[in-house]
């Protein structure tokens, strides 16, 4: 089985990000940096800087509004200048959010060691393996409430699981890719009435970015379900009837563990004064798609789809380097997937 799953899947949306950030950022310098893009912005720049030697704009607004143009399209150009400027970019955007993360867990393990996430999701992943084994043996045509009680536990246990991963990984995940985005978001600051997109960007980012750091916060409740998950597969090993109230009282707690990490959207909502009545994490997948769309239009009438082929590649080659470093590994750390 796999032995470290929160290594496993940090690791694998770590390197399915850099080629998708990469594909956003090739494609959206098709439309920043081609030849008549930028023979027009310089064009602007001339023509601007002529009128204001001349002192022949009368209007101050209007100067005004011809250099914050030029600005915001300059920056988009800067940031997409190369790869490596544009990863500069998004790394500085970044520190403030890494070092929140940072911080968190370094309180977390003050408190409490064993309150790492990693520790956390390792060790229920664990016990959800050996608690459903030690049912599903304990089960048999006579006797189906090792099965049922199995299935319970399981679907429990993963759904705890999957829903951590969901807030401290895939949140992650999706900020990083919203954050590529910022070229194209970034001029909608030129015109009034589009101002609000870039804001409501702004949101969305500083949203997707808090979901780690109150995860990481909530694995001081979540190491004792491990730990009392620990113990109740101890005991099933002697008999499964007669401790039939620990399986339903560890599901409860799980349940209740999950209701409370569903609520942390809420909460961020709450913080950063967000109207959306649903969870950041929905509007999250909601403004890649939006994003996604715009990206094929373009890709369309260029003739090239860059977005889709790096996020294809960005996947396939998280996939094969862990079926290839990870699968053939032998002996009891063998990782199957």
């Amino acid at each position: 089985m796999l032995t470290n799953l929160y290594a496993f899947i940090v690791s694998f949306f770590t390197e399915a990000l850099i080629p998708i950030q990469q594909g956003v950022r090739e494609g959206a310098s098709l439309l920043f940096n081609n030849t008549f893009f930028t023979s027009a912005l310089a064009l602007t720049i001339v023509g601007a800087g002529y009128l204001l030697a001349t002192q022949k704009l009368k209007s101050e607004e209007l100067a005004h509004k011809i250099i914050w143009t030029i600005f915001v399209f300059s920056f988009a150009k800067a940031i997409l200048f190369d790869t490596s400027t544009y990863e500069w970019f998004l790394s500085v955007i970044n520190i403030l959010s890494h070092s929140l993360i940072t911080i968190t867990e370094g309180l977390v393990n003050e408190v409490d060691e064993g309150a790492k996430l990693e520790s956390v999701i390792n060790t229920l992943a664990l016990t959800v393996d050996s608690i459903t084994t030690s049912l599903f043996s304990q089960g048999g045509w006579s006797n189906i409430m090792p099965y049922i009680f199995g299935i319970i536990a399981w679907i429990s246990g993963t759904f705890l699981i999957i829903l951590i991963l969901l807030n401290a990984v895939f949140s992650q995940f999706l900020a990083g890719i919203v954050l590529s985005l910022l070229p194209l978001i970034i001029v909608t600051l030129i015109w009034t009435k589009s101002e609000y997109v870039f804001f409501n960007f702004c949101k969305l980012y500083i949203s997707l970015s808090l979901y780690a750091p109150f995860t990481i916060l909530f694995g001081l409740v979540s190491v004792h379900v491990a730990k009392y998950s620990m113990m109740v597969s101890a005991n099933l090993n002697n008999d499964v009837m007669n401790n039939a109230e620990l399986i339903i009282s560890l599901v409860i707690v799980q349940c209740l563990i999950a209701i409370g990490v569903m609520k942390i959207p809420n909460i961020i909502n709450q913080l950063i004064g967000s109207a959306n009545e649903g969870s950041s994490m929905t509007s999250g997948i909601g403004t890649i798609s939006a994003g996604a769309t715009a990206m094929g239009a373009m890709a369309k009438y260029s003739g090239v789809s860059f977005v889709s082929k790096a996020s294809g590649r960005g996947m396939k080659s998280a996939y094969d380097k862990y079926k290839s470093n990870g699968s053939m590994k032998t002996g009891t750390d063998k990782v199957t997937i």
